[in-house]
């Protein structure tokens, strides 16, 4: 029976304990796939830090061969400039100790092993000696004969200069689309410096990154020098004009502005109603008050309307409610009405569906033809049933004496009524939200202060795309000065850059003018405003310009239809004629 039992137990406890030696076995096995996956993992990181580390060699290398190309090139102007040059006053530099120095620079760099150590030496051990001769004023790149034939050359600008000059351009533009316009305007700089001679596109750049800095004068200054080179180049010229009036050099801009349309440059429609602008801003510097003169014509101001001027003057805008104004409650009612008609037009109301069941702007036209993304989904009364008329109830309200009073006291001068229409904005249901036209930041250009007026015939709250406005930034003129002089009026385009505006401007004078039914806004629109977007419900209002009596843009604009029933007073004759 014992050996039966030791029998048992040795083959029962044989497979644990060879169980046992394979699990041992495994175990050290996987240890040493550990330790090598370990060593490998380590050499790879190893591989990754010798990689990067050459990839830097690598860039610094190329930095080192274009700066020793960029020096040859330069040397080679001045031994070429010294070589051929009976100047007087470069005798000194014709010395053998600087034309040493020269060549040995361009032998250091010429060296297919050169070092960049050598370079920079023989470049400061030249640069050494010019200074030493008191001669570092002279420009001897300027002495270059562009007519001599460098044999070393050719004439033409090296490979490696011509890269670098691209890369540092590329540079400049990519700094300016993220707002870093001293960086830009450093890299414009330096190109320059390479090449006097550059292409207007620099010079451009240039003048837009200084004026996006603020720096007017130094952008008038360079635009100037841009056009000795590029004489009748039209966008150096309007930027020059630009960075004038930046500095209310308007009397300037008025002799460049003839000297253009004298010589043919451009005789557009726009270029003479710029001309018309700083005519009518210099016109307005030399103007004694006139309001004075109007006591016999309106009545002495009550508070409201005086708290109406003082709010538009501060600020440049100012919400009330129309019946503290106008004094008519039927002529009020009335207006109501003549709204709801011209919304209940079958041609109205089928346009407002098509925008409500629209999915894009691609395709939508208004009914005059014009590209919808001007103002998106606008339907007006002018582009739909044309000029609103004399007789219209809400042509009325924008004629009484309370309402004209405001704008002649404005403009200290009787106003010009112009541009009275409707305005239906129907809600967008689009897949994307953008911008388009007039609902980015922009100043209107028609004068250097235009007093709009909008009457709301319907709520409009935030989800009704109400007028945004960036409070303090219109006309110097009427007190507005906190950000008129980003980019002021008049400039070649009303749109500034965005970003300009985010960095400059403080948050909390962004305002969303917020209105109710029965509400009205006045607005001077030559400080910084933009459209918003409907997305829920209806816009519903009017809109009507007070302009002032020498405005480049009367002619341009839409007058109210004369009625023959409707008799006018002297005064309203004289604002709609």
């Amino acid at each position: 029976m014992g050996p039966i039992i030791l029998f048992v137990k040795r083959r029962v406890l044989y497979y644990p304990y060879r169980l046992i030696g394979y699990l041992k076995s495994v175990s050290k096995t996987l240890k040493a796939v550990d330790k090598r996956n370990n060593d490998i993992l380590s050499e790879i990181r190893h591989l990754r830090r010798e990689v990067e580390r050459l990839k830097g060699t690598s860039s610094q290398l190329s930095k080192v061969l274009a700066t020793s190309k960029l020096a040859e090139f330069r040397a080679r102007q001045i031994l070429r400039a010294l070589k051929h040059s009976d100047n007087p006053r470069m005798e000194p530099l014709q010395s053998s100790s600087v034309m040493g120095g020269q060549e040995e620079l361009l032998k250091a760099s010429s060296t297919s092993e050169f070092k960049a150590e050598e370079v920079l030496e023989a470049t400061d051990s030249a640069e050494a000696i010019m200074v030493q001769n008191d001669l570092n004023s002279i420009d001897v790149t300027k002495l270059v004969d562009p007519s001599f034939d460098d044999s070393l050359t050719g004439g033409k600008k090296p490979a490696a200069a011509a890269a670098e000059e691209k890369k540092l351009l590329k540079s400049a533009r990519v700094n300016y689309d993220l707002s870093d316009f001293d960086r830009c305007t450093s890299i414009c700089f330096q190109l320059l410096e390479i090449n006097p001679s550059a292409s207007a596109g620099i010079y451009l750049l240039l003048v837009n990154s200084l004026m996006a800095s603020l720096r007017y004068d130094e952008a008038g200054e360079i635009a100037l020098k841009g056009l000795q080179l590029y004489t009748n180049d039209i966008q150096l010229l309007t930027r020059r004009l630009d960075a004038l009036a930046g500095c209310s050099r308007h009397a300037e801009c008025v002799r460049i502005i003839e000297k253009m349309i004298e010589n043919g440059v451009d005789t557009s429609s726009r270029i003479k109603r710029r001309r018309a602008s700083h005519y009518n801003l210099i016109e307005s510097d030399q103007e004694s008050s006139s309001y004075s003169s109007l006591t016999n014509v309106f009545k002495e101001p009550t508070t409201y309307q005086m708290d109406i001027l003082e709010g538009v003057r501060r600020e440049g805008f100012f919400v009330g409610d129309l019946d503290k104004l106008v004094f008519d409650d039927d002529l009020i009612e009335r207006a109501r009405r003549g709204y709801s008609e011209f919304e209940s037009t079958a041609r109205v109301q089928d346009l407002a569906a098509d925008i409500e069941a629209a999915r894009t702007l691609s395709g939508m036209r208004a009914a005059d033809g014009s590209s919808a993304k001007s103002k998106p989904a606008n339907v007006t009364h002018l582009n739909e049933l044309g000029a609103m008329s004399v007789a219209h109830p809400i042509s009325q309200i924008y004629l009484q004496n309370s309402v004209l009073q405001i704008a002649a006291m404005y403009y200290d001068e009787l106003p010009k009524l112009r541009n009275v229409n409707l305005w239906l904005n129907p809600a967008l249901n689009l897949d994307v939200e953008e911008r388009h036209g007039s609902q980015f930041w922009h100043r209107d250009q028609e004068s250097d202060r235009i007093l709009k007026l909008f009457i709301y015939f319907g709520d409009a709250g935030a989800d009704q795309g109400p007028t945004e406005y960036i409070r303090f930034s219109h006309s110097a003129a009427t007190g507005g000065s906190k950000y008129s002089f980003l980019h002021p009026y008049p400039s070649s385009s009303g749109y500034p850059r965005e970003n300009l505006l985010k960095e400059r401007v403080e948050k909390s004078d962004f305002v969303s003018l917020q209105g109710r039914e029965g509400q009205f806004l006045f607005l001077d629109t030559n400080g910084f405003h933009r459209g918003g977007t409907t997305i829920s419900g209806r816009r519903r209002l009017s809109m009507g310009t007070y302009l002032r009596k020498n405005s480049s843009f009367l002619d341009i604009t839409s007058s109210l239809k004369p009625e023959a029933s409707i008799p006018l007073s002297q005064l309203q004759q004289h604002c709609v004629v």
